[in-house]
């Protein structure tokens, strides 16, 4: 776990059935009113990503959830999340994609799209 002063980030591993097919588990979190917006920076990655973000504690928000889809890319990019409070995320091995989701890898290669 890496704490700095307000943001938590913590990794985990999948679980044996899982590790042919994802790399690791994120999650992120941060104090809220501390820092009112924040943006996740991703670097150039071989493995896809489902990033969902949320605050738990804002019951004033009508959109409380948000979801995008990451595929593998060669560069880096940055998913605003909107003042949302918290992140998680599932790291996927880009083999995983068709069997997953029924795509070709390529068909979503540095391209974000909303889940």
């Amino acid at each position: 776990m890496t704490s700095l002063k307000t943001i938590i980030f913590e990794m985990a591993q999948p679980c044996k059935q899982l590790k042919g097919l994802v790399s690791h588990f994120w999650q992120s979190r941060w104090k809220q009113g501390v820092q009112n917006y924040f943006c996740y920076y991703s670097t150039a990655n071989t493995n896809a990503e489902l990033v969902f973000a949320f605050s738990p504690k804002n019951v004033h928000r009508s959109n409380s959830v948000f979801a995008t889809f990451q595929g593998y890319t060669q560069t880096p990019s940055q998913i605003h999340t909107g003042g949302f409070s918290e992140m998680f995320g599932v790291s996927i091995y880009a083999h995983a994609v068709p069997l997953l989701f029924g795509v070709r890898v390529a068909q979503v290669a540095n391209q974000l799209i909303d889940v």
